[in-house]
């Protein structure tokens, strides 16, 4: 089933592309919900997208031939985090840069990716399924120690709970491998997790699959870099950690006179935009404006 993404907080992203952005770049490319707008605004400008999952970008890529918009795309199968290697290969710098690090809805309706509790299907939950380390690797082989270690991190989890919930899951896969979402699912019921702690876990083992903190820390090192005087750098996250990463970053970035963050509040979805599309809610827009050229060897 093909589920068309609604881009969370579209008009207030779109809003911080200038008409005269002439190199932009999509982190998050998905089904080019952002994509789109943000080239119809800048009418001459040329982006470079960038998305590790070939199923979701494909789709993308065919709303942008039904928008005559392909020829105004460079399209990488790389991750956001590439962003000034990107810019390095194309003696380029960035006019505006955007990531959205949600997740797809896709995603969810497709049991086979083994992202959701709702559907039983393969436990995978890669979004680059070229990748060797999949959940299913993260559930049967990481130590008792590991699997709380990442509830604790990417969730705040008491020491004491996240080892309960990882020994349940040591404990379960002795008789015989977790290889299904329902089997994890029936897993994490012994350790009296209910629907919203189901759905933390199954967040934290995604997370860790795809390395998805370590990405977004590697781009909030090196994102400046990439842009011209002005460049603007806009960040949609839904997770309180990854918004305080990027909340932290701009700040810095600002105490050391790179530039001014734009957005003096942070921005989230308007009561209308969460009745028309729930999993809006928990968005995040923060933007920043660089105000220097940085000298690097592009």
């Amino acid at each position: 089933m093909k589920i068309h993404h609604t881009p969370v907080l579209a008009n207030e992203t779109i809003e911080y592309v200038r008409t005269t952005d002439i190199h932009l770049f999509d982190g998050t490319f998905g089904h080019a919900g952002h994509t789109i707008l943000a080239l119809h605004k800048a009418s001459q400008g040329i982006l470079d997208a960038t998305d590790r999952d070939t199923q979701a970008s494909n789709i993308g890529v065919e709303l942008l031939q039904q928008a005559w918009l392909t020829d105004r795309i460079r399209l990488h199968h790389r991750s956001y985090a590439d962003l000034f290697e990107i810019a390095q290969e194309f003696w380029i710098k960035y006019d505006y840069v955007l990531i959205d690090i949600g997740v797809n809805l896709q995603h969810f309706m497709d049991g086979e990716r083994g992202f959701s509790t709702q559907r039983d299907g393969p436990l995978d939950m890669r979004f680059d399924t070229t990748q060797k380390q999949s959940a299913y690797d993260i559930v049967n082989s990481y130590r008792v120690q590991q699997l709380a270690e990442i509830l604790v991190q990417y969730w705040d989890y008491h020491d004491t709970r996240a080892k309960l919930i990882a020994e349940t899951i040591h404990n379960h896969r002795k008789h015989t491998s977790i290889t299904t979402t329902f089997e994890l699912v029936e897993a994490l019921k012994e350790a009296k997790c209910g629907i919203k702690d189901q759905n933390i876990v199954f967040q934290c083992i995604r997370i860790e699959t795809n390395n998805e903190l370590k990405e977004l820390e590697h781009f909030l090192t090196i994102a400046p870099q990439a842009c011209n005087t002005h460049g603007r750098i806009a960040v949609i996250s839904f997770h309180s950690i990854e918004d305080r990463m990027v909340k932290l970053a701009m700040q810095w970035w600002a105490e050391q006179w790179i530039g001014k963050i734009l957005t003096k509040h942070v921005i989230k979805p308007s009561f209308t935009e969460v009745k028309h599309n729930p999993p809006s809610r928990s968005a995040k827009l923060r933007v920043f404006e660089v105000d220097i050229l940085w000298i690097a060897k592009l």
